[in-house]
């Protein structure tokens, strides 16, 4: 810090004291990003218009690009050598510290893979459950009761509203940024006429997606009473319109040219008419900017407006009480996955731990996995053995088969809780692959649980080492005796 001009003479050997941080300070945040902004400069970044947190840095074929929040930073590009080069750089302007690969970033969780980007938030919404000793409780199947209406509540007022939480089984629900995703944006935009019971205001709610992914939603009500339903949803179109707008302009910035119209999707045939009509009624007078609006930009060839049903628009999950069916149903719609629930564990361990053999097929029935191999399961191919012996090298090579995938599952902390015969599939070349993760577990230490919360549950891998054993005695005898298993 400097001193004042005033306070500083020749000889003096004091020093003033801070009396109050850097960070309490108003101004401390602008000073900081006034500071950091001129570094990024000098250094040849471009602060960019459609976010002022955004640099961009293009010299020949390289690019770079440093997202800001305070002091976190992002530093992305496509040249690893002019990355390390800047982070010398930076070195000698501030004290910073090099935390690697961005994986947590303001409670956001990143996970990569060829397959994409994966982003949650399932930590931080874990801490706000466990804060408020919650973690017990059986979690909703939907943020809210179906065809629910909000009004006047005459309930007790809650203690501290900013920590109640807000999750509703969303704890391990993220989004997955396909890297094979088409460069595409669709925008999809739905109202509830006069929703508020108490205003009759309407309410506004839009999604837009980058390709298959969903990159920015909101729900907000209305500033103004609507006085139609095709009123309600043009203001939604507005809205809508506003934000695919930045989300171009956005992606210019990062090097994407969207040359194509945006698409945007509307339940709402009277308000995509108003939007293609150049004759002004009487009727719609009062939302006239509104039609200037989204009409200069159709005619600019910037959007186009798309009639969709109602039973297909997705952002209704936004401005509707949805029961349990629609609302995972939508869920599944707008590409949002949960790795963390057991039929998504199903399908890491057979698409991304390589598990299963290329003879597998699996396919989705009513919600259920069914599996098929061409050697079918161990207990079948048992069975038509008709309890006789299988050769020792044959049952050796399996049992040897099923131990390194349990070590693999076990190696990653996952416990199958389920090992058995029936789970055991055998492919073309007698090799086996263990199948149905449908009661798997991430392994939990015991510690500090009641014996209730312990009881009929298997919390290590003891499990599966003492199925492994029933497993290896099948195969050697070729005797099917235990059914029961846990």
């Amino acid at each position: 810090m400097k001193l004042p001009q005033g306070f500083k003479s020749n000889g003096e050997t004091r020093v003033c004291r801070l009396q109050k941080s850097l960070y309490g300070l108003k101004q401390a945040s602008r000073c900081w990003f006034e500071k950091l902004g001129t570094s990024l400069r000098t250094y040849g970044f471009r602060q960019t218009r459609t976010d002022y947190s955004l640099f961009v840095y293009v010299k020949g074929d390289v690019c770079l690009r440093v997202l800001v929040y305070v002091d976190d930073l992002i530093i992305s590009g496509n040249s690893p050598t002019a990355i390390q080069t800047f982070k010398e750089y930076l070195s000698t302007c501030f004290h910073m510290k090099n935390l690697g690969p961005v994986k947590y970033f303001l409670g956001i969780e990143v996970a990569r893979s060829p397959t994409g980007i994966y982003l949650c938030q399932r930590k931080y919404a874990t801490d706000i459950v466990e804060e408020m000793g919650l973690l017990g409780c059986r979690p909703a199947g939907s943020p809210i009761d179906q065809n629910h209406k909000l009004a006047l509540a005459d309930g007790e007022l809650l203690g501290d509203p900013e920590t109640y939480p807000d999750v509703h089984r969303t704890l391990g629900q993220g989004i997955l940024l396909r890297a094979d995703s088409p460069l595409h944006l669709t925008g999809w935009c739905d109202s509830d006429y006069a929703g508020c019971p108490l205003t009759r205001r309407s309410l506004t709610g839009w999604i837009v997606q980058f390709g298959d992914s969903p990159i920015s939603w909101r729900t907000q009500k209305q500033d103004t009473v609507s006085r139609s339903s095709a009123e309600a949803e043009y203001r939604a179109m507005t809205e809508l319109t506003s934000e695919l707008r930045w989300l171009k302009g956005l992606l210019l910035d990062f090097g994407i040219d969207h040359k194509e119209p945006m698409s945007l999707m509307c339940d709402s045939k009277p308000a995509i008419h108003i939007s293609s009509n150049p004759v002004f009624q009487e009727r719609t007078k009062h939302v006239e900017v509104d039609c200037h609006f989204i009409r200069d930009d159709i005619i600019a060839g910037l959007i186009k407006p798309k009639h969709v049903s109602t039973e297909d628009q997705l952002a209704d999950i936004l401005t509707k009480a949805l029961g349990r069916k629609e609302f995972g149903a939508f869920l599944l719609k707008l590409g949002i996955h949960n790795l963390f629930s057991i039929m998504s564990l199903y399908c890491i361990m057979y698409i991304y731990f390589g598990f299963a053999s290329h003879e597998i097929q699996v396919k989705i029935s009513d919600s259920k996995f069914v599996k098929y191999a061409k050697g079918g399961s161990v207990r079948q191919f048992l069975t038509k053995r008709q309890n006789r012996a299988v050769p020792l090298k044959l049952a050796l090579k399996q049992a040897l088969d099923v131990a390194r995938s349990m070590a693999y599952v076990h190696g990653r902390n996952f416990i199958h809780r389920d090992l058995k015969s029936d789970n055991l599939l055998i492919s073309a070349d007698k090799s086996i692959k263990i199948a149905d993760f449908g009661v798997a577990r991430i392994e939990v230490q015991t510690e500090g649980m009641t014996p209730e919360m312990i009881q009929h549950k298997a919390y290590n891998q003891k499990v599966d080492v003492y199925s492994f054993g029933i497993v290896l005695w099948e195969l050697i005898t070729g005797l099917l005796k235990h059914k029961n298993r846990l």
